[in-house]
């Protein structure tokens, strides 16, 4: 048995909090929290959403989709490009997202997702053919507008 300095070793939290710092809440400038921004364009409502996406600010993004549904808009882009974090709450939300707005008439979404980021995640579930995805923000608006598209896929 060896004695206990030399058996102890620096342990990386998985939580990213050091000792000092475990068992209190986060400073808002330690975490990355969403940024979110409603552009209502002539053809479509842009949401734009920055950040990490999780249960503690994806109310927030259910919210936009609302309320652009309810001041009539029928086509929405949700700009997800910049989204570093999407957890299940945030998944969860993008397909309630999805139901509700088929589920109005004429409506259709897109998703703007970045190839390196998001779309794996959309993959692994078996996601992308219920979605309208492109990786810019020109072409989910575009592929809003052609009724024959079903999805813009990003370059390989």
């Amino acid at each position: 048995m060896c004695a206990p300095a030399a058996c102890r070793r620096r342990i990386r939290n998985p939580f990213g909090r050091n000792e000092a710092s475990a068992g209190r809440p986060r400073e808002p400038s330690e975490s990355q929290v969403a940024e979110y921004r409603t552009d209502s364009l002539s053809d479509a409502c842009v949401i734009e959403v920055r950040g990490e996406i999780d249960i503690s600010n994806v109310a927030e993004l259910t919210r936009r989709v609302l309320e652009s549904l309810a001041d009539g808009e029928t086509a929405i882009v949700l700009d997800l490009y910049n989204v570093t974090h999407l957890d299940s709450s945030g998944l969860s939300a993008v397909i309630s997202a999805q139901q509700q707005i088929s589920e109005t008439p004429g409506g259709k979404l897109a998703l703007v997702l970045d190839p390196t980021r998001l779309w794996r995640t959309f993959e692994l579930r078996g996601l992308l053919a219920l979605f309208l995805i492109a990786d810019s923000r020109e072409a989910a608006l575009a592929a809003l507008r052609d009724p024959g598209e079903s999805a813009v896929r990003p370059p390989a």
